[in-house]
């Protein structure tokens, strides 16, 4: 199986192909033309009217030769649109990667099977933000209005560290709201341990005696 690189190659020397073989065939009928209007011209024994006649096909050739250059050249560009895009590559090129006949070519030539598809990219569950409650720290993920999303701690992804909400302006301002995020004062005193309960107290009565 080829490399992405190398299949992205070849995509692009067939769709080189392709506009040369379009070259190919609109030198040949333009060549036809003229060959056709001189027949004509020698069968009129080189008449005034057949002259001008014959000088009107080659004009008419020419202009239909670069027309059909100018149309493959824009459908090479249109493909090489379509592969840069499909194999991971920067789309440079004036080319419309959308065009049908660009899509066309991905599906019958460039990648037929597949294999070369981009794949999608996974929807974000949510930002991860490092909540404060009395002194202990976890990381958790919370959506556009600052609600957790996950109930477990988020650990070893790479974004951990982090100590400040950065989502929209919405999403900051309904996070703070709801304390997320938010880091203690540092001359805050650390909070009082909690109260015991009193001790119960047992009232002990004197026997009562009892008269003989």
């Amino acid at each position: 199986m080829l490399t992405r690189n190398e299949a992205y190659h070849r995509a692009s020397l067939a769709s080189e192909k392709i506009r040369d073989d379009a070259y190919r065939a609109a030198d040949q009928l333009s060549a036809d033309a003229v060959t056709d209007a001189d027949g004509k011209l020698r069968q009129a024994r080189f008449s005034t009217e057949a002259r001008t006649v014959r000088d009107a096909t080659y004009g008419a050739a020419g202009d239909a030769r670069d027309a059909a250059y100018a149309e493959a050249e824009q459908r090479h560009r249109d493909r090489l649109g379509a592969i840069k895009r499909h194999f991971g590559q920067q789309v440079m090129n004036s080319g419309d990667p959308d065009a049908d006949h660009a899509l066309a070519f991905i599906e019958t030539v460039a990648d037929p099977e597949g294999p070369y598809a981009p794949q999608p990219a996974e929807a974000p569950i949510g930002e991860v933000v490092e909540i404060n409650y009395n002194g202990i720290k976890r990381c958790v993920r919370v959506d556009a209005r600052g609600r957790v999303v996950a109930e477990n701690p988020v650990a070893d992804d790479g974004w951990s560290t982090r100590g400040a909400f950065t989502g929209d302006a919405e999403a900051f301002l309904a996070a703070e709201r709801a304390g997320v995020g938010m880091k203690p004062d540092p001359e805050e005193p650390p909070p009082a341990p909690p109260i015991p309960p009193p001790p119960m107290i047992r009232l002990r009565t004197a026997p009562t005696e009892v008269p003989r």
